[in-house]
């Protein structure tokens, strides 16, 4: 059950009263361009602590031409799951960090706990990370919105078509949006309503 829905806004200029306290771990979860990440580098710039990216626990293998890219198989889980269970028994972690340019694993670094940790992804909220997480936060947007956002950085920092990324958003993103991802709002402590175009 959903405890409350606000907006963006709002949310950025109360954070210190809608999350917990430093001892703590936040998870936000959303479809692609919703503005998650924008989000948790927001809540770190608030409170705090440090974000961990769910994309940086992508399996390269799963990577190819065509596949389906927000599948909850194409992330090593159990190896983000390892992360959190160390960093909540107080020990350090070496996590991967994942190189888009290259679709590659480009080196790790180690994880030290300190919290608030804010871990961030399309698949961070829900029953296999539920013993490590906190607060659940949920960050909705309009579709249109969401292409547009997914346009603007995949064109600007990724290199890839118009009609390219079109083409995957109809094909494999809004339809595992709908069958993966969507869900999670119900598991979710809060949900953040993003629809400001500027804010990604």
């Amino acid at each position: 059950m959903v405890m409350s829905i606000v907006t963006a806004a709002d949310f950025l200029r109360n954070v210190n009263n809608y999350c917990p306290g430093e001892d703590s771990v936040i998870a936000v979860a959303g479809g692609s361009g919703s503005g998650k990440s924008y989000i948790a580098r927001e809540i770190v710039k608030i409170i705090g602590g440090r974000v961990i990216s769910l994309d940086d626990y992508i399996i390269p293998e799963k990577i190819v031409s065509g596949g389906n890219w927000d599948l909850p198989d194409v992330y090593d889980l159990g190896m983000a799951r390892r992360t959190l269970g160390a960093l909540s028994r107080g020990e350090n972690f070496d996590k991967p960090i994942y190189d888009f340019e290259q679709g590659i694993i480009g080196g790790y670094e180690t994880v030290s706990p300190g919290k608030p940790i804010v871990f961030e992804g399309l698949h961070t909220i829900g029953d296999y990370f539920e013993k490590f997480i906190d607060f659940g936060i949920f960050v909705g947007a309009g579709e249109k919105i969401r292409l547009n956002r997914r346009l603007s950085r995949d064109v600007a920092e990724r290199g890839q078509g118009v009609e390219e990324i079109k083409a995957r958003w109809n094909g494999t993103v809004e339809p595992t949006f709908r069958e993966h991802i969507a869900s999670q709002a119900y598991d979710a402590d809060l949900v953040v309503i993003n629809n400001d175009p500027l804010a990604q």
